[in-house]
């Protein structure tokens, strides 16, 4: 009898629901719609100097990154002619790649005597390590190269 009455109650006229019947669902879309227009308005008010900074930041700034590890990346390529001309040049012989990478690992990988002899001669770091911790020396070990070792 009382879930009768209960029932009976929530249908009678002039009786109001509690508030958290009368919540509306949320709606995922208009929530959606809301953000976007709160981050587009965000990104118009970027300020002014943020923009001029960025205008004044070199735009080949990835070009004068890669330059840095020109070197290393030509060894890496096995352009001996590149790697002379850069040394020429004045070329940083120790410029690491990202993975800590140098023109005298690439040389000695790729078993290239003449290339690690110009590498060493210029003044390569014999005892540098890669990321992984590997000099060129214990590389040249595993590839079995006496001349090099």
């Amino acid at each position: 009898m009382r879930q009768h009455l209960a029932g009976m109650r929530r249908r009678m006229p002039g009786v109001r629901r509690p508030m958290a019947c009368m919540r509306r669902r949320m709606d995922w879309g208009r929530i959606t719609r809301l953000t976007m227009v709160a981050l587009g308005l965000a990104g118009v008010a970027v300020p002014a100097h943020f923009q001029a900074a960025q205008a004044q930041a070199p735009a080949n700034a990835q070009a004068q990154e890669a330059s840095a590890t020109a070197l290393a990346d030509a060894a890496e390529m096995r352009d001996g002619a590149n790697v002379r001309g850069l040394l020429q040049e004045g070329a940083d012989v120790d410029a690491r790649q990202v993975d800590g990478m140098t023109a005298l690992h690439w040389a000695v990988y790729h078993d290239d005597v003449d290339m690690t002899g110009l590498l060493v001669r210029s003044g390569a770091n014999v005892n540098v390590e890669n990321r992984y911790g590997v000099p060129p020396l214990s590389t040249a070990s595993t590839n079995g190269n006496a001349t090099i070792v």
